[in-house]
């Protein structure tokens, strides 16, 4: 029995697959996967979402967005007045900002909910409407009123 017949025994028929050849490659040319570690691993720096102070290259990170806005388009109006019963937080603020809301263009749900000393509003707007020009909004009724 010759020697490539003994090895071919041992270690399997010889193949010649893509995984193979890339492996075969890599160990060719090692300076060529070298260098194209180095610029994968360059250009991930360059494109993080990190505030990383590179002053020698120029950065352009990729804005990353970690919670996804899924919901309404909404504002929520805080109240307080302490020491009041849930129907006079309801008669004398959330109804009286209630009715001045919904004045405001895109306005598609007002919800009220008042408790013992304070009360929630949730303006739900229309989905087309861009939230800043919402929030900006919300104020001018509540000034016109004063």
């Amino acid at each position: 029995m010759s020697t490539d017949q003994q090895t071919e025994t041992t270690l399997g028929p010889a193949r010649s697959g893509f995984l193979d050849g890339l492996i075969q490659f890599c160990m060719n040319n090692k300076i060529v996967v070298v260098l194209a570690t180095a610029f994968i691993i360059m250009w991930g720096v360059l494109v993080a979402p990190f505030d990383w102070d590179i002053q020698v290259l120029p950065r352009s990170p990729v804005p990353v967005d970690a919670i996804p806005d899924i919901g309404e388009n909404q504002q929520i109006v805080f109240t307080e007045w302490t020491g009041r019963s849930p129907q006079d937080v309801e008669d004398q603020i959330s109804y009286a900002l209630t009715v001045s809301l919904l004045g405001i263009p895109g306005v598609r749900t007002i919800r009220s909910y008042s408790f013992f000393g304070f009360s929630s509003i949730y303006i739900i707007f229309d989905e087309c409407l861009v939230l800043r020009q919402a929030s900006v909004a919300d104020y001018a009724p509540i000034r016109d009123n004063s």
